[in-house]
């Protein structure tokens, strides 16, 4: 059966992959939330489970198998077919996590919480025709509003582009939604904040032990940087258009059909 939900007029489609990815960054975020482990990658290594393995999953880069949703719910201490339900309120029967905690988990969320994360708008940029820039603060530092996004995780912040040099990957007044936890993948775009305090939008080729591969968006040319120059390497998981920035978190109605 394939659920569907209505966000701000909006219908979606939930198909048991995106209901499982879902569902697995609600007990992943849950379990931060109440301080169970200071991160996500710390609950799942607490667990026996690979971080970059969870980090793929939950944003989207590998889907959850059956017999993938199964081991997760286990290792999570999850009832069997957990990561299935649409509508789940995560509980379990104060199973520890792992063998050396002490705490129980007492994970309680709503799956319709999470299906659509808003990340607040944190800076915007002035892009040089070089491409690169320097993220301006909104004044009093209160940020401007909120965009969606599917995907993103718990420490996951949008930036507003001005400015043409990424047409058209990010037009001029769109969004890029830059998720700190997210594992930046080889063909997608990245913001990679420089030593020298530029910052700038690209498309990720490679890295290695002492080099950044790196390619433009609107001219293809390919760049290297020494990783001495790099200050950080963020993942850039949606782009997202004007109109769908809300000033405040819209309220969110489910329907299950």
């Amino acid at each position: 059966m394939v659920h569907q939900l209505v966000i701000d007029d909006l219908l979606i489609d939930m198909d048991i992959s995106l209901i499982r990815r879902l569902n697995l960054k609600a007990v992943c975020e849950n379990a931060v939330r109440m301080g169970l482990a200071r991160n996500v990658t710390e609950f799942c290594r607490l667990n026996d489970v690979d971080p970059s393995y969870v980090s793929q999953l939950m944003n989207g880069h590998r889907n959850i198998a059956e017999k993938s949703a199964r081991k997760l719910e286990e290792k999570f201490g999850l009832k069997h077919g957990d990561l299935d339900q649409p509508d789940l309120n995560f509980s379990s029967d104060s199973k520890q996590i792992g063998e050396n905690s002490h705490k129980n988990i007492e994970i309680a969320k709503q799956i319709g919480y999470q299906i659509n994360r808003w990340v607040p708008v944190k800076a915007y940029s002035k892009m040089g025709i070089d491409g690169f820039f320097t993220d301006m603060g909104f004044e009093g530092g209160a940020g401007d509003g909120y965009v969606p996004s599917l995907t993103a995780g718990p420490n996951a912040y949008a930036v507003k582009g001005t400015g043409g040099s990424m047409h058209p990957a990010i037009r001029d007044g769109w969004y890029a939604v830059c998720d700190p936890d997210a594992q930046p993948t080889p063909t997608e775009y990245v913001q990679v904040n420089l030593a020298d305090g530029r910052k700038t939008i690209k498309e990720y080729i490679s890295k290695t032990s002492d080099m950044l591969i790196l390619q433009s968006v609107s001219t293809g040319e390919r760049l290297t940087f020494e990783l001495r120059e790099i200050e950080s390497i963020t993942a850039i998981i949606d782009i997202v258009p004007p109109s769908r920035h809300m000033p405040q978190i819209p309220v969110m109605t489910i329907k299950n059909m």
